[in-house]
């Protein structure tokens, strides 16, 4: 059976050079995440046929319908 070869050993392994935690590049910045946008300003369209139900089913109220109509006009 053949032996496997030492390349890969600890020894001849290149390490990473440690920097001190108070180095600038020790740095931790975090994610980078991109920030959630108000949903409220941009409805999607099943909000908009979850009101058009709801105004047909009556389970809105007259001034949320006529709120929401107003909305439609803007849009």
């Amino acid at each position: 059976m053949a032996k496997r070869t030492s390349s890969g050993s600890k020894a001849t392994r290149k390490r990473v050079k440690r920097i001190p935690p108070t180095a600038e590049s020790a740095r931790d910045e975090g994610p980078r995440l991109l920030p959630l946008g108000d949903r409220v300003s941009e409805p999607s369209k099943l909000e908009h046929y979850l009101d058009l139900a709801d105004a047909a089913l009556g389970l809105r109220s007259e001034e949320e319908n006529r709120h929401a109509g107003q909305k439609a006009d803007q849009d």
